[in-house]
């Protein structure tokens, strides 16, 4: 199923609307963008490490009917499926607890348009019976919470903290404007307007916010990247590119210029093979360094072994012309 193209819908503000602002984040939440990053590891590359570590876990559970409704398109997925939570601080069962009291004809219709009206046959036959439905996808989603979650949920909780600390100093100290600035590539905030860049099926004009509270429902685990962070890892990828095109052509020159003629053939087929062998190994280790010690260790480790290749080159230089 393709997704259709995202399309502006614009909300006038009203003065009043500023006080209600709230700030919020919801396990549900958290727990339904988690199972879709497992399920399509594809598109959630730097989550690879912690989809491999689950693994064992999830792999043997039938995830139907959650896995229907989670993997619809951006912008399709049920409103349903992660109600809004009403604390700050809300706790999974909370969450559950809206999940299972949502109103039938809710569920039908956030299906039926989930869906564009092509419901698969196994969604039609649980739709008879939406109670038992709603319970069903409560319990696979604790299900996952408790296999795949829960054992990150310190580290997340407290980054989602952070960011809804960070929110609210934005509000505070500078408006809106603050608050919106930088959030998302497809929120903006101009002049009393807040446009969203969505698939939803909301009229794309402009009109008041008849809403009683602007909620910011803060999420960590499988956030879009940002711009700016985008742009950082291009940057970085490109020192890196320009590392490896200045030391590699002089390596192999090291290699030549340290042997004979006679056996320089021979030289350079055990340094390939020597750097084949390692490079499959460093792959291992960086693997083992980002799940243990986080995603920084293996450029500290890389940074570490680069200065220490470079101190023995001068060294060897320096014994060379003595």
């Amino acid at each position: 199923m393709t997704s259709a193209p995202l399309r502006k819908v614009t909300l006038r503000l009203q003065p009043a609307d500023h006080a209600y602002v709230r700030f919020a984040f919801s396990p549900v939440w958290e727990c339904v963008a988690a199972f879709r990053a497992w399920m399509d590891p594809g598109r959630h590359a730097l989550l690879l490490p912690w989809i491999t570590r689950i693994k064992p876990a999830v792999s043997r559970v039938d995830w139907e009917p959650l896995s229907d409704l989670a993997l619809v398109p951006r912008g399709a997925i049920p409103d349903f499926l992660a109600p809004p939570p009403d604390t700050p601080l809300s706790k999974l069962n909370d969450g559950l607890a809206s999940l299972k009291q949502v109103p039938e004809d809710v569920v039908r219709d956030e299906i039926e348009i989930a869906y564009q009206g092509n419901v698969p046959q196994s969604l039609r036959r649980a739709l008879k019976d939406p109670s038992a439905l709603l319970a069903k996808l409560a319990s696979l989603i604790e299900e996952f919470w408790h296999r795949a979650v829960a054992p990150e949920w310190g580290l997340l909780h407290a980054r989602l903290e952070g960011e809804v600390l960070f929110r609210a100093r934005s509000l505070a100290m500078g408006g809106l404007d603050h608050l919106f600035r930088g959030m998302h590539r497809d929120i903006s905030y101009y002049h009393g307007r807040l446009t969203v860049r969505t698939d939803s099926e909301a009229s794309a004009t402009n009109r008041p916010a008849d809403i009683s509270l602007l909620l910011i429902l803060c999420e960590r685990f499988v956030r879009k990247t940002r711009t700016a962070k985008n742009v950082t890892i291009w940057i970085t990828m490109a020192f890196y590119g320009l590392f490896y095109a200045l030391t590699n052509p002089v390596l192999k020159a090291l290699v030549v210029e340290t042997v004979t003629p006679d056996v320089r053939g021979r030289a350079l087929g055990i340094y390939f093979f020597l750097t084949s062998v390692t490079t499959l190994l460093a792959s291992v280790i960086t693997g083992e360094l980002w799940k243990v010690y986080g995603a920084g260790a293996p450029f500290y480790v890389s940074s570490v072994i680069g200065a220490l290749s470079g101190v023995l080159l001068l060294v060897r230089r320096e014994r060379a012309h003595t």
